[in-house]
């Protein structure tokens, strides 16, 4: 449900950007066409519609700023919202390590003793799996203890 809200949010950040960069353009389109005929009204001396025309390019131009700043804006709202997916990846991958870490040297050991082995020494003992249960069991505590201890967990 969230990630449909992210996606939808993301479609609509782009869709506003790409709308506002189309503003921009034709802004930039309207000053340079009123500064083309601003230079034919200069040749013919009217300054009446000199002044009228410079106004009208000052507008178009201010317009234009605000649009550029506007999507500079909007970008700056999505490089941060990508920072943020990507530090909630971070996040993901840094805990999928520790679960690995963890599991390794379990699953080595399980895969040891799951081979049929007729002169191991531990199965000739009364106390061998035993043995290997609790080693299994102080090397996941002793496994924990360094992660806390190198706070992993702690940002």
């Amino acid at each position: 449900m969230e990630s449909d809200k992210i996606s939808n949010t993301s479609q609509d950040f782009l869709y506003m950007r790409n709308e506002l960069n189309a503003l921009f353009i034709y802004y930039e389109q309207l000053a340079n066409m009123a500064q083309t005929i601003e230079q034919v009204v200069i040749q013919s001396g009217d300054e009446t519609a000199q002044t009228l025309l410079s106004l009208y390019i000052q507008r178009v131009n201010h317009l234009a700023s605000i649009t550029h700043a506007q999507k500079e804006s909007l970008t700056q709202v999505l490089d941060m919202k990508q920072a943020k997916l990507s530090e909630r990846q971070n996040d993901l991958v840094n805990l999928l390590t520790i679960v690995t870490s963890i599991f390794t040297p379990l699953t080595f050991i399980t895969g040891w003793f799951g081979m049929n082995f007729i002169n191991m020494h531990l199965l000739k003992q009364p106390w061998g799996y035993t043995a290997c249960i609790v080693f299994c069991i102080l090397l996941t505590f002793v496994q924990i203890i360094v992660i806390r201890k190198w706070r992993i967990f702690h940002k």
